[in-house]
């Protein structure tokens, strides 16, 4: 309750990166439900839903080895951001991450159409950004490169199908990545 706003909202981004993950009606009630009923009270069941997808997924994969690279969403795109910009929160970076990782899904022809559209809905209801300025390409590359998750060579990346649904996809080209910075313009 002592969290300044800011702060606050940044949980949100990780609360709806969850909800994408495995948890449909969390995503309908963040995109739908006043932001204030998550303070209080109902911060208890936000944690509750999103302890609860996250215990299943490390449950069935404690080491990493494949399926707990979920957990990633939206963090691949958010960790460049973070790098060249740092005054950027990571919970912002990290909504505009998952904008980024929907329009690169939907280009892959994995996402659901209108996906980025209900991101983005959520996000402005919650009181997150959904434009940012895009780097330069080149730069934005050269940070993602540095990521730990990278496949050899490959970019690796979560991908949203629907809400409550994610897909690892081991090799994005690097051409369908950039344009996933689209989504934030």
């Amino acid at each position: 309750e002592s969290l300044p706003e800011p702060a606050f909202s940044d949980a949100y981004s990780e609360a709806l990166k969850t909800a994408l993950i495995g948890d449909e009606e969390l995503f309908t009630k963040l995109s739908e439900e006043p932001p204030e009923i998550w303070r209080g009270l109902g911060a208890a069941e936000l944690i509750r839903r999103c302890a609860r997808v996250k215990a299943a997924v490390v449950s069935e994969d404690p080491r990493e080895a494949g399926l707990r690279r979920v957990l990633n969403l939206g963090h691949t795109t958010a960790h460049a951001l973070e790098i060249l910009d740092p005054e950027l929160s990571h919970g912002r970076a990290v909504g505009l991450g998952l904008l980024a990782a929907a329009r690169i899904g939907r280009g892959l022809g994995h996402t659901e159409p209108n996906l980025e559209s209900k991101i983005r809905v959520a996000l402005t209801h919650l009181g997150l950004p959904t434009t940012y300025p895009a780097p330069a390409p080149d730069a934005f590359l050269e940070k993602v490169r540095l990521d730990k998750k990278r496949a050899d060579e490959k970019i690796r990346l979560v991908i949203p199908i629907r809400p409550g649904r994610v897909e690892i996809v081991d090799d994005v080209a690097e051409d369908i990545f950039v344009d996933g910075l689209n989504a934030l313009v």
